[in-house]
């Protein structure tokens, strides 16, 4: 039986703002600049509070009011967050700037789509300007395809060289900047006797041909300019917004005009043409083919960090919306919890987590966070986790196998109720210290090995870049699995950053390691939060050595004003939220529509005549015994509004999706259901829809805004 379903959503507005030849062009700027600050909700439900800021603008925006003040009419701005530019800055969506102002890229999350054409898009005639702010990132940049178009290089780069150890900053005191290059038309005319101090400056290493526009009271670069190809690009030590860096420098009287220089002399030679686009729906065949199948997909993949983070234990309205997911078979990270008195242990906090985590369906990785306490009583002889004795070990030993004696018993009683244990909880982990810590997990892991069969021991969970192959290095031979924690990470370079540490292990012949994402998230909410959790999922179900990621967390959880978990609990965007315990949307539709996802991955084949839509529309589907499910997104799509092809004068606003299912035949019919989830809220659309006994394929179709994933199930 075959059905046909429209699944229609609003178009959205039209993808650039264009121009009519002959009309005075404005300035057009896209400023990268934050996560959670630069969004409403944010700016809307926590600025606007009582003690609170007046104002409700931050980092781009508040550039953009500043220079609008200053330069009335001149400039067109569009702000974005970190993640969006991480994720989608390519030559399509450069093409509508003459400037891009960076404040808040991070270095390591960055793709080689973003790479070429940024060093495309200068060269050609666009301004960029990097400000090292709070949020910077930016020791990453030296010798990379970004660092390559700027005006100087940072002392070191972060993917391979000790960046911890390096001097990163020329000062640490509060400066006034001084000018260096008075006639320069981006700083001269301004006020600078009466400028408010720099928090602090990044140490920058200017490269022949630069110029350095202002330094700091020491003399160091605090802003270095050139012209590279057509283009022109400044970096900044320190100087951004009213961010945690140049707070007092965003209230300069000439804060404004500043940037209007700024912006003017690095559009200058902007090559931006007029255009327009028709709005166009894009058609895309998708065909599964669930005969074949590739790698499994473990139920942990989809698991969700703090068990108890919505209430000890889960109860009411909070346990019926998170059994909704579909959690049985994933992971569970909990603190061991346990005290040790004149060698009596008392395991009280452990059996309480242990039966829960049960009573959920759940597998337990139990986390020995104490020994990252320096007075732990394995340290009592002087020694330290990353530098430890033979008697340290044997004590850390000693308390790891009463744990999973406890919790597993021993000879013909052992069960395998704790099959994995990780080691600290991000241990700061560098050259330095990897050895040491090495020696540690090491003997950890022979003990455990030779006692506890089938235990897994994990470790790491610390700053990854460039500290993991080391410590790999010092323990690749030994440990089961690595724990990972990319925060602000795309989902998209999480993994290709893991397949780098997956080959990197296979060489030494460590074939034997697995990864756990024990915590990961980005600092977003709403609709970006829902594209970033389903793109990193679309990118995780593919590796085979992925033995599960927990994401941060289930129930609200704010430090204090960075935003976490799938259960609302009245605080903070409340947009699409109903009642306490009850979900939140963004990050929980994401694993909503993911719930039937497990077993093995079915072939997925796509095309479609429109070829720049397809890196926007994704795919992949499973099966696990007689229940089959394909999962299909349209991603956030440049702000929601589509996919542009400016070379055919159409912008993509929406997608119309034909899709054909392949299987093996059944005895019995078969019934199917179609879900949808946007970020705002998710619904069955359609189930109990018959497939005949013996039919070995289905077809529908699909019409999806950006921003909409759709599950097709079948059982």
């Amino acid at each position: 039986m075959n059905t046909r379903l429209i699944l229609t959503v609003a178009a959205t507005a039209a993808y650039m703002t264009t121009w009519a030849a002959g009309e005075p062009k404005p300035i057009k700027v896209l400023t990268v600049t934050g996560d959670w600050k630069s969004q409403e909700w944010y700016q809307d439900e926590w600025m606007a509070k009582p003690g609170q800021p007046s104002h409700k603008l931050y980092r781009g925006r508040y550039i953009a009011a500043a220079v609008e003040k200053a330069a009335p009419g001149k400039f067109e701005f569009t702000d974005i967050t970190n993640y969006a530019g991480q994720e989608y800055l390519d030559a399509n969506y450069l093409a509508q700037f003459d400037v891009v102002l960076m404040g808040d890229i991070m270095g390591w999350s960055l793709n080689p789509r973003f790479y070429e054409a940024v060093e495309a898009y200068v060269k050609n005639g666009g301004g960029l300007i990097y400000c090292a702010s709070y949020k910077w990132s930016c020791a990453l940049m030296r010798d990379t395809a970004f660092g390559a178009v700027l005006p100087a290089d940072f002392p070191v780069d972060g993917t391979t060289g000790d960046w911890k150890s390096a001097q990163l900053t020329a000062d640490n005191d509060p400066f006034t900047p001084k000018v260096a290059a008075t006639g320069h038309p981006a700083i001269k005319g301004l006020d600078w006797a009466s400028v408010p101090k720099i928090a602090r400056n990044m140490r920058m290493l200017p490269k022949e041909g630069s110029t350095v526009l202002l330094k700091s009271a020491s003399d160091a670069p605090a802003l270095v300019a050139w012209e590279l190809g057509k283009g022109r690009t400044m970096m900044t030590g320190g100087i951004f917004a009213n961010d945690e860096m140049s707070e007092d420098f965003g209230s300069w009287k000439d804060f404004g005009k500043f940037y209007a220089q700024v912006f003017s002399w690095l559009g200058a030679n902007s090559e931006r043409k007029p255009f327009s686009l028709r709005a166009a729906a894009a058609d895309v065949s998708l065909e599964v083919d669930f005969n074949k199948t590739l790698n499994s997909v473990s139920p942990g993949i989809f698991s969700v960090h703090g068990h108890d983070s919505a209430g000890f234990p889960i109860s009411g309205k909070a346990y019926d919306t998170f059994m909704a997911l579909n959690p049985r078979g994933g992971l569970a990270r909990f603190d061991a919890g346990y005290s040790v008195k004149d060698g009596v242990y008392d395991f009280t906090g452990v059996d309480k987590h242990l039966n829960e985590i049960r009573r959920l369906g759940l597998r337990p990785i139990v986390l020995f966070s104490g020994l990252n306490n320096g007075n732990h009583r394995a340290w009592a002889d002087g020694s330290k986790w990353h530098d430890p004795s033979a008697k340290a070990i044997e004590i850390v030993c000693g308390e790891v196998g009463a744990v999973l004696k406890h919790a597993n018993g021993s000879g013909d009683g052992y069960k395998k109720n704790v099959e994995y244990i990780e080691l600290m909880n991000e241990p700061d982990v560098n050259y330095k210290t990897a050895p040491g810590f090495g020696r540690l997990v090491n003997g950890v892991a022979d003990y455990v090995h030779s006692n506890f069969p089938g235990v897994k021991v994990g470790a790491f969970g610390a700053y990854e870049v460039p500290y993991l192959k080391p410590f790999i290095d010092a323990c690749g031979a030994k440990i089961d699995w690595i724990s990972r924690h990319p925060y602000g990470w795309t989902g998209e370079r999480v993994f290709q950053v893991q397949d780098e540490f997956q080959a990197y292990a296979a060489e030494k012949g460590y074939n034997q390691i697995e990864f756990i994402v024990t915590e990961w998230d980005f600092w977003i909410q709403g609709r970006q939060k829902f594209d970033y959790m389903m793109k990193r999922y679309f990118e995780a179900v593919k590796r085979d050595k992925l033995i599960g990621t927990l994401h941060y967390r289930l129930g609200m959880y704010n430090e204090p004003i960075y935003l976490f978990g799938l259960i609302w609990g009245g605080w903070g965007q409340n947009r699409g939220a109903g009642e306490p315990n009850t979900p939140m949307h963004d990050a929980y539709d994401a694993l909503w529509v993911f719930r039937d996802f497990r077993g093995e991955r079915a072939h997925v084949s796509k095309n479609s005549e429109a070829a720049a839509v397809l890196p926007h529309v994704m795919a992949d589907a499973t099966r696990s015994g007689e229940k089959l499910n394909t999962v299909v997104y349209f991603d956030w799509a440049y702000g929601l509004v589509g996919i542009p092809d400016t070379a055919a004068g159409v912008n993509y606003n929406k997608v119309k999706v034909d899709i054909k299912l392949s299987f093996p035949a059944a005895g019995r019919d078969r019934k199917l259901s179609i879900s949808q989830a946007t970020g705002e809220g998710f619904s069955v659309v359609k189930k109990d829809i018959v497939v005949a006994a013996g039919a070995t394929s289905y077809e529908n179709a699909f019409e999806l805004a950006p921003a909409t994933a759709v599950s097709v199930t079948m059982e």
